[in-house]
């Protein structure tokens, strides 16, 4: 069972209305529910800017996955090689973190404060420790087992996804990703929908899904889509340690960094628009200013589908 302390948490988050579609930006596992239906219009426009930006010629090298789902009037969604799996870095950290919650959900593990701090700091400050402790509370079958859960459907060995296969110290491989061969991978559509699913408080359970998006909802790793939206919105840099603020925007988010991996994930809500955009890039010294200039990009698309959109 979830304890109180998360229950409570679910009490004061209240900002993400439920939507009664989910696009379906699956990672290759089918479903029951139809999920939704791709936009050719936003897919053209996202196109447009990808392919202004590099990002194009990267997914068509096999070196990148965008996805995008407008949830503001719909939903509707729009990808290039969403379903390219590619190197996650630290974005593999929502892995950890369905894990935890499912396993607490399940009875298998108890969910102390001590646990969710670390959880918390694992999200915000992308704690490498912390993610590896909670690799060891949780387990890697486990953590598999709910990404493969086709309430989730966010991995699937023949198609990809989301996937911890190792901890963050560098040490053992317990299993790599069997198509990318990574150890922490995802793509595009799979993390876009956990997003969705998050969104629709069924990842897990509402009081679980709550707790997640808190956890998400501030970070203080301030590069990619945090700082393109930030430096556009003319907000200052925060002191090291402090949480990125992003004047009139609410913003979910998992970004990961390493060697050439580039990656960053958010959940955006800003003047009535909600939409999530995600994006992987094997792009070691393009990547983080791609990636900046694409939230902008994408946010003044977004903007322009909706201009009366209010809270």
């Amino acid at each position: 069972m979830i304890p109180a302390l998360v229950l409570t948490v679910s009490s004061a988050l209240g900002l993400l209305a439920a939507t009664s579609l989910v696009p379906a930006l699956l990672a290759g596992v089918s479903t029951p529910d139809s999920l939704g239906r791709p936009d050719p219009g936003l897919n053209a426009e996202l196109a447009a800017v990808a392919a202004e930006l590099g990002i194009s010629g990267l997914a068509d090298a096999g070196r990148a996955s965008l996805a995008l789902v407008d949830l503001t009037g719909g939903p509707v969604y729009a990808g290039i090689a969403a379903d390219s799996t590619l190197g996650a870095a630290s974005m593999a950290k929502l892995a950890i973190l369905l894990g935890a919650f499912a396993a607490g959900e399940a009875g298998r593990l108890e969910l102390t404060s001590d646990l969710l701090q670390s959880l918390e700091r694992m999200i915000r400050a992308s704690s490498n420790p912390d993610a590896t402790l909670a690799i060891e509370r949780v387990g890697f079958p486990a953590i598999a087992a709910a990404l493969e859960d086709p309430r989730y459907a966010l991995h699937d060995p023949m198609r990809g996804g989301l996937w911890v296969g190792s901890d963050y110290t560098g040490g053992k491989v317990w299993r790599r990703e069997a198509r990318s061969r990574q150890t922490h991978a995802a793509s595009a559509a799979a993390v876009a929908r956990f997003y969705v699913l998050l969104h629709r408080n069924e990842l897990v359970s509402p009081a679980a899904s709550a707790a997640m998006r808190e956890m998400l909802a501030s970070t203080t790793q301030d590069h990619k889509f945090v700082a393109g939206l930030r430096e556009a919105a003319g907000a200052p840099s925060p002191r090291a340690g402090e949480p990125v603020a992003v004047p009139g925007y609410r913003i979910l988010r998992k970004s990961g960094s390493w060697g050439p991996w580039q990656a960053d994930s958010a959940l955006i809500e800003c003047a009535g628009r909600r939409y999530v955009l995600v994006c992987l890039l094997a792009d070691r010294k393009g990547g983080e200013r791609r990636l900046r200039r694409l939230a902008v990009a994408v946010d003044r698309l977004i903007e322009r589908r909706h201009p009366a959109a209010r809270e």
